[in-house]
């Protein structure tokens, strides 16, 4: 066992993982900033009481994001674990906005005026297939990512826990991560006495 070898392999997994997150969070908040600020001007000149509170909620989840995202990125480049807790919070409160913004579709982006009461996702899911006809998609999407959860398909951990062949590590992303090859002298069993 080379414990210098596995920890330079965890150390650059881990610089791999910030990037990735890095890359998502920036893409996240532009989303998100743009799909809030088309609901804004949906919401404009219509009474709703909840719609004041839920654009506040929600640009202050994409804020705090934002500064999370920015503290993130500021850490000393060698602090792995600290960069990476921070931007897991980062990314919290981006789920967080996700899920104003489908009340505020809700309220804004429907046919019919939605059951204010229902706040267990399951009754949102049920509400949203109901009274949103144009972009019930969108909005399921969001919903589920807001949960943490994938629409339409098996989530990552269902899918290796169901086929746990590990063929996306031979595979590598282009440009970004290569293939991974394993050497199979390494992958002899050690005898113990």
């Amino acid at each position: 066992m080379d414990l210098g070898r596995s920890y330079a392999e965890l150390r650059r997994t881990q610089g791999l993982l910030i990037q990735l997150y890095i890359y998502v969070l920036e893409d996240e908040i532009e989303e998100l900033e743009i799909e809030l600020g088309r609901l804004a001007r949906l919401a404009n000149g219509k009474e709703k009481t909840e719609t004041k509170s839920y654009l506040r909620l929600g640009y202050r989840e994409i804020a705090v994001a934002k500064q999370k995202l920015l503290v993130g990125k500021n850490i000393r480049p060698y602090l792995y674990l600290m960069k990476l807790q921070e931007l897991s919070y980062s990314l919290k409160s981006l789920k967080q906005a996700e899920k104003y913004i489908v009340l505020l579709g809700l309220l804004h982006d429907s046919i019919d005026e939605f059951d204010k009461e229902s706040r267990s996702f399951a009754d949102l899911v049920h509400e949203v297939n109901r009274i949103i006809v144009i972009d019930r998609e969108k909005y399921l999407r969001l919903l589920y990512d807001s949960h943490f959860d994938s629409y339409g398909t098996l989530d990552y951990y269902e899918l290796i826990w169901k086929q746990p062949d590990l063929h996306e590590l031979a595979a590598g992303i282009p440009g970004f991560d290569p293939s991974y090859v394993r050497n199979p002298e390494e992958a002899v069993p050690s005898t113990f006495q």
